[in-house]
Protein backbone atom coordinates (compact mmCIF):
# COMPACT_ATOMS: atom_id res chain seq x y z
CA UNK A 1 0.00 0.00 0.00
CA UNK A 2 2.99 2.69 0.76
CA UNK A 3 4.66 1.94 -2.88
CA UNK A 4 0.94 2.50 -4.25
CA UNK A 5 0.47 5.57 -2.53
CA UNK A 6 4.19 6.76 -3.24
CA UNK A 7 3.23 6.25 -6.71
CA UNK A 8 -0.07 7.82 -7.02
CA UNK A 9 1.63 11.02 -5.23
CA UNK A 10 4.08 10.95 -7.93
CA UNK A 11 1.61 10.88 -10.92
CA UNK A 12 -1.01 13.55 -9.28
CA UNK A 13 2.52 16.10 -8.63
CA UNK A 14 3.20 15.36 -12.39
CA UNK A 15 -0.01 17.07 -13.32
CA UNK A 16 0.41 15.00 -17.19
CA UNK A 17 0.73 11.99 -17.97
CA UNK A 18 2.91 12.58 -20.59
CA UNK A 19 5.31 14.02 -18.08
CA UNK A 20 4.51 11.06 -15.54
CA UNK A 21 4.84 8.48 -18.07
CA UNK A 22 8.48 9.82 -19.08
CA UNK A 23 9.47 10.90 -15.67
CA UNK A 24 8.65 6.89 -14.15
CA UNK A 25 10.73 5.53 -16.62
CA UNK A 26 13.66 7.62 -16.28
CA UNK A 27 13.89 6.90 -12.33
CA UNK A 28 13.31 3.24 -13.36
CA UNK A 29 16.24 3.53 -15.78
CA UNK A 30 18.09 5.37 -13.39
CA UNK A 31 17.43 2.98 -10.33
CA UNK A 32 16.07 5.97 -8.27
CA UNK A 33 14.32 4.42 -5.31
CA UNK A 34 11.61 1.86 -5.76
CA UNK A 35 11.21 -0.01 -8.70
CA UNK A 36 8.00 -1.32 -8.02
CA UNK A 37 7.00 2.33 -7.32
CA UNK A 38 7.95 3.50 -10.49
CA UNK A 39 6.72 0.85 -12.40
CA UNK A 40 3.23 1.65 -10.52
CA UNK A 41 3.78 5.27 -11.80
CA UNK A 42 3.76 3.78 -15.50
CA UNK A 43 0.81 2.24 -14.89
CA UNK A 44 -1.45 5.03 -13.12
CA UNK A 45 0.16 7.75 -14.98
CA UNK A 46 -3.34 8.54 -17.21
CA UNK A 47 -4.43 10.14 -13.37
CA UNK A 48 -2.05 12.73 -13.79
CA UNK A 49 -5.34 14.01 -16.37
CA UNK A 50 -7.06 15.33 -12.80
CA UNK A 51 -6.00 18.93 -13.73
CA UNK A 52 -8.68 18.25 -17.17
CA UNK A 53 -11.49 17.87 -14.44
CA UNK A 54 -11.58 21.45 -12.83
CA UNK A 55 -11.10 23.14 -16.74
CA UNK A 56 -13.66 20.73 -18.15
CA UNK A 57 -16.21 22.19 -15.13
CA UNK A 58 -15.30 25.84 -15.89
CA UNK A 59 -15.90 25.50 -19.33
CA UNK A 60 -19.13 23.41 -18.67
CA UNK A 61 -20.65 26.47 -16.59
CA UNK A 62 -18.30 29.23 -18.43
CA UNK A 63 -21.18 32.02 -18.10
CA UNK A 64 -19.89 34.27 -21.07
CA UNK A 65 -19.67 31.55 -23.57
CA UNK A 66 -22.75 33.28 -25.30
CA UNK A 67 -21.56 36.56 -25.06
CA UNK A 68 -19.70 36.48 -28.33
CA UNK A 69 -19.56 34.10 -31.41
CA UNK A 70 -17.07 33.67 -34.50
CA UNK A 71 -20.28 33.77 -36.88
CA UNK A 72 -20.95 37.46 -35.31
CA UNK A 73 -16.96 38.20 -35.31
CA UNK A 74 -16.09 36.84 -38.94
CA UNK A 75 -19.92 36.69 -39.88
CA UNK A 76 -22.51 33.61 -41.10
CA UNK A 77 -20.77 32.84 -44.17
CA UNK A 78 -17.51 32.99 -43.30
CA UNK A 79 -15.22 29.93 -44.99
CA UNK A 80 -13.31 29.39 -41.71
CA UNK A 81 -16.65 29.67 -39.66
CA UNK A 82 -18.37 26.96 -42.06
CA UNK A 83 -15.68 25.29 -42.02
CA UNK A 84 -15.80 24.62 -38.03
CA UNK A 85 -19.61 23.41 -38.67
CA UNK A 86 -18.90 20.88 -41.17
CA UNK A 87 -19.00 17.27 -39.95
CA UNK A 88 -17.96 15.53 -43.39
CA UNK A 89 -15.03 13.20 -43.66
CA UNK A 90 -12.72 15.75 -45.27
CA UNK A 91 -12.67 18.51 -42.62
CA UNK A 92 -12.09 15.57 -40.53
CA UNK A 93 -9.11 14.38 -41.72
CA UNK A 94 -8.01 18.20 -41.59
CA UNK A 95 -8.61 19.31 -38.42
CA UNK A 96 -7.42 15.31 -36.94
CA UNK A 97 -3.89 16.27 -38.88
CA UNK A 98 -3.78 19.75 -37.95
CA UNK A 99 -4.06 19.00 -34.19
CA UNK A 100 -1.49 15.74 -34.27
CA UNK A 101 0.64 18.15 -35.53
CA UNK A 102 -0.23 21.32 -33.35
CA UNK A 103 0.53 18.62 -30.44
CA UNK A 104 3.59 17.23 -31.55
CA UNK A 105 5.33 20.39 -32.35
CA UNK A 106 3.98 22.56 -28.94
CA UNK A 107 3.16 19.51 -26.93
CA UNK A 108 0.39 21.99 -25.25
CA UNK A 109 -2.52 19.32 -24.38
CA UNK A 110 -4.54 20.82 -21.94
CA UNK A 111 -4.81 23.98 -23.92
CA UNK A 112 -5.62 22.34 -27.02
CA UNK A 113 -8.31 20.03 -25.05
CA UNK A 114 -9.62 23.52 -23.65
CA UNK A 115 -9.88 25.44 -27.29
CA UNK A 116 -12.17 22.59 -28.72
CA UNK A 117 -13.89 22.05 -25.57
CA UNK A 118 -15.05 25.63 -25.64
CA UNK A 119 -15.64 26.42 -29.17
CA UNK A 120 -18.02 22.74 -29.16
CA UNK A 121 -19.56 24.24 -25.86
CA UNK A 122 -20.37 27.25 -27.41
CA UNK A 123 -21.99 25.09 -30.64
CA UNK A 124 -19.44 26.81 -32.98
CA UNK A 125 -17.54 23.67 -34.13
CA UNK A 126 -19.31 20.19 -34.99
CA UNK A 127 -19.18 17.31 -32.75
CA UNK A 128 -17.50 15.22 -35.43
CA UNK A 129 -14.53 17.71 -35.54
CA UNK A 130 -14.32 17.96 -32.27
CA UNK A 131 -14.11 13.97 -31.54
CA UNK A 132 -11.25 13.68 -34.17
CA UNK A 133 -9.51 17.15 -32.97
CA UNK A 134 -9.10 14.83 -29.49
CA UNK A 135 -8.38 11.85 -30.51
CA UNK A 136 -5.97 13.48 -32.70
CA UNK A 137 -4.09 15.05 -29.31
CA UNK A 138 -3.94 11.90 -27.97
CA UNK A 139 -2.36 9.51 -31.10
CA UNK A 140 -0.14 12.45 -30.93
CA UNK A 141 1.74 11.95 -27.52
CA UNK A 142 1.18 7.95 -28.07
CA UNK A 143 3.40 8.26 -31.61
CA UNK A 144 5.51 10.97 -29.42
CA UNK A 145 6.45 8.93 -26.34
CA UNK A 146 6.74 5.73 -28.60
CA UNK A 147 9.52 7.81 -30.54
CA UNK A 148 11.68 8.28 -27.52
CA UNK A 149 12.00 4.28 -27.56
CA UNK A 150 14.32 4.69 -30.38
CA UNK A 151 16.92 6.29 -28.12
CA UNK A 152 16.41 3.19 -24.92
CA UNK A 153 17.92 -0.29 -24.89
CA UNK A 154 17.31 -3.19 -23.01
CA UNK A 155 14.93 -3.80 -20.67
CA UNK A 156 14.22 -0.19 -20.76
CA UNK A 157 13.00 -0.12 -24.46
CA UNK A 158 10.78 -3.05 -23.85
CA UNK A 159 8.94 -1.71 -21.20
CA UNK A 160 8.23 1.42 -22.88
CA UNK A 161 7.34 -0.10 -26.29
CA UNK A 162 4.34 -2.38 -24.20
CA UNK A 163 3.38 0.82 -22.40
CA UNK A 164 3.10 3.46 -25.77
CA UNK A 165 1.89 -0.11 -27.23
CA UNK A 166 -1.04 -0.62 -25.10
CA UNK A 167 -1.94 3.13 -25.07
CA UNK A 168 -2.47 2.67 -29.02
CA UNK A 169 -4.34 -0.13 -28.41
CA UNK A 170 -6.72 1.31 -25.75
CA UNK A 171 -6.91 4.47 -28.30
CA UNK A 172 -8.46 2.73 -31.21
CA UNK A 173 -10.76 0.52 -29.21
CA UNK A 174 -12.00 3.73 -27.53
CA UNK A 175 -12.10 5.41 -30.89
CA UNK A 176 -13.96 3.54 -32.65
CA UNK A 177 -16.54 2.84 -29.88
CA UNK A 178 -16.84 7.09 -29.64
CA UNK A 179 -17.32 6.95 -33.60
CA UNK A 180 -19.72 4.17 -33.67
CA UNK A 181 -21.82 5.88 -31.02
CA UNK A 182 -21.64 9.56 -32.49
CA UNK A 183 -23.04 7.77 -35.66
CA UNK A 184 -25.70 6.30 -33.45
CA UNK A 185 -26.92 9.28 -31.61
CA UNK A 186 -26.99 11.47 -34.66
CA UNK A 187 -28.57 9.31 -36.78
CA UNK A 188 -31.57 8.37 -33.99
CA UNK A 189 -31.56 12.56 -33.14
CA UNK A 190 -30.37 11.94 -28.93
CA UNK A 191 -28.16 15.55 -28.66
CA UNK A 192 -30.23 17.69 -26.43
CA UNK A 193 -29.16 21.37 -25.99
CA UNK A 194 -29.72 21.50 -22.17
CA UNK A 195 -30.42 17.79 -21.06
CA UNK A 196 -27.93 15.11 -20.22
CA UNK A 197 -26.48 13.92 -23.57
CA UNK A 198 -25.38 17.60 -25.36
CA UNK A 199 -22.37 17.25 -27.40
CA UNK A 200 -20.01 18.87 -24.43
CA UNK A 201 -21.10 15.94 -22.44
CA UNK A 202 -20.69 12.95 -25.75
CA UNK A 203 -16.85 14.53 -25.80
CA UNK A 204 -16.67 14.52 -22.10
CA UNK A 205 -17.39 11.02 -21.79
CA UNK A 206 -15.02 9.83 -24.90
CA UNK A 207 -12.16 11.21 -23.14
CA UNK A 208 -12.90 9.72 -19.82
CA UNK A 209 -13.13 6.19 -21.81
CA UNK A 210 -9.95 6.68 -23.24
CA UNK A 211 -8.14 7.47 -19.64
CA UNK A 212 -10.16 4.85 -17.91
CA UNK A 213 -9.55 2.64 -21.19
CA UNK A 214 -5.67 2.73 -21.08
CA UNK A 215 -5.41 2.71 -17.32
CA UNK A 216 -7.00 -0.40 -16.96
CA UNK A 217 -4.61 -2.03 -20.06
CA UNK A 218 -1.32 -0.80 -18.36
CA UNK A 219 -2.38 -2.15 -14.78
CA UNK A 220 -3.15 -5.64 -16.59
CA UNK A 221 -0.08 -5.45 -17.86
CA UNK A 222 1.62 -4.07 -14.67
CA UNK A 223 0.30 -7.27 -13.06
CA UNK A 224 1.74 -9.13 -15.24
CA UNK A 225 5.09 -7.78 -15.32
CA UNK A 226 5.41 -7.60 -11.70
CA UNK A 227 5.13 -11.45 -11.67
CA UNK A 228 7.74 -11.50 -14.23
CA UNK A 229 11.14 -13.85 -13.92
CA UNK A 230 14.05 -12.43 -15.22
CA UNK A 231 16.72 -14.42 -16.69
CA UNK A 232 19.74 -13.83 -14.23
CA UNK A 233 22.40 -14.80 -17.08
CA UNK A 234 20.61 -11.47 -19.14
CA UNK A 235 22.49 -8.64 -18.16
CA UNK A 236 20.67 -5.01 -18.59
CA UNK A 237 22.11 -2.06 -20.37
CA UNK A 238 20.61 0.90 -17.78
CA UNK A 239 20.87 4.78 -18.46
CA UNK A 240 19.75 5.12 -21.99
CA UNK A 241 17.39 7.23 -21.35
CA UNK A 242 19.91 9.86 -20.57
CA UNK A 243 19.04 10.77 -24.04
CA UNK A 244 15.57 11.72 -23.40
CA UNK A 245 16.86 14.91 -21.21
CA UNK A 246 15.96 18.20 -22.42
CA UNK A 247 13.39 16.68 -24.64
CA UNK A 248 10.69 17.24 -22.18
CA UNK A 249 10.04 19.42 -19.31
CA UNK A 250 11.86 17.65 -16.30
CA UNK A 251 10.57 18.76 -12.52
CA UNK A 252 12.69 20.05 -10.02
CA UNK A 253 12.59 17.40 -7.59
CA UNK A 254 13.71 14.83 -10.83
CA UNK A 255 16.58 16.49 -11.75
CA UNK A 256 18.21 17.09 -8.36
CA UNK A 257 17.53 13.08 -8.13
CA UNK A 258 19.18 12.47 -11.52
CA UNK A 259 21.89 14.85 -10.34
CA UNK A 260 22.98 13.41 -7.27
CA UNK A 261 22.57 9.90 -8.53
CA UNK A 262 24.18 10.39 -11.94
CA UNK A 263 27.85 11.60 -9.77
CA UNK A 264 26.92 8.18 -7.81
CA UNK A 265 26.65 5.94 -10.16
CA UNK A 266 29.67 7.80 -12.47
CA UNK A 267 31.58 6.24 -9.53
CA UNK A 268 30.86 3.29 -9.07
CA UNK A 269 31.28 2.43 -12.93
CA UNK A 270 34.91 3.98 -13.10
CA UNK A 271 35.42 1.21 -9.90
CA UNK A 272 33.57 -1.27 -11.51
CA UNK A 273 35.81 -0.74 -14.86
CA UNK A 274 38.97 -0.51 -13.13
CA UNK A 275 38.17 -4.01 -10.94
CA UNK A 276 36.84 -5.41 -14.62
CA UNK A 277 40.56 -4.84 -16.32
CA UNK A 278 42.33 -6.12 -12.82
CA UNK A 279 40.44 -9.28 -13.50
CA UNK A 280 41.18 -10.19 -17.60
CA UNK A 281 44.71 -9.73 -16.63
CA UNK A 282 44.73 -12.64 -14.33
CA UNK A 283 41.57 -14.07 -16.37
CA UNK A 284 41.64 -13.61 -19.88
CA UNK A 285 39.00 -15.61 -21.08
CA UNK A 286 36.81 -12.37 -18.80
CA UNK A 287 36.93 -10.60 -22.20
CA UNK A 288 34.29 -12.56 -24.11
CA UNK A 289 31.75 -11.60 -21.67
CA UNK A 290 29.52 -8.58 -21.86
CA UNK A 291 30.26 -7.45 -18.83
CA UNK A 292 32.90 -4.71 -19.96
CA UNK A 293 30.38 -4.04 -22.95
CA UNK A 294 27.72 -2.98 -20.38
CA UNK A 295 29.95 -1.06 -17.89
CA UNK A 296 31.63 0.60 -21.16
CA UNK A 297 28.31 1.69 -22.62
CA UNK A 298 26.56 2.70 -19.07
CA UNK A 299 29.73 5.22 -18.81
CA UNK A 300 29.16 6.80 -21.79
CA UNK A 301 25.08 7.15 -21.15
CA UNK A 302 26.14 9.00 -17.79
CA UNK A 303 28.33 11.09 -19.47
CA UNK A 304 26.01 12.31 -21.16
CA UNK A 305 23.07 12.24 -18.42
CA UNK A 306 25.61 14.42 -16.97
CA UNK A 307 26.23 16.70 -20.05
CA UNK A 308 22.53 17.28 -20.57
CA UNK A 309 21.15 17.84 -17.27
CA UNK A 310 23.88 20.49 -16.72
CA UNK A 311 22.19 22.46 -19.39
CA UNK A 312 18.62 21.65 -18.09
Amino acid sequence: MKEILAAIKDVFLSYSPGRSFIEAMMKFDFKVGEVRTHLMQLCFSNLASWPLIPLLFLLAIDPFKFSWSLAGLLSDDNPFVLFLLDGRMMPMLVVFAIFFVFEWIFRKEYLLLALVFYFLGKNEMHVHLATMAVFALYLSRICYLWWLSVDSVSETKVIWKSVSGLQFLAWIVVLIVSVSALDYIQINYLFSKTGELTRFNFLCIALILYQGCSHLFLSFWGHFYFKKKLDPSKLPTYFSTANWILRFSMSDHLRSLLKARIVEQLKKHEVSASQFEELKISSPGLGHFSVGNVISKETEYLKEASLRISKN
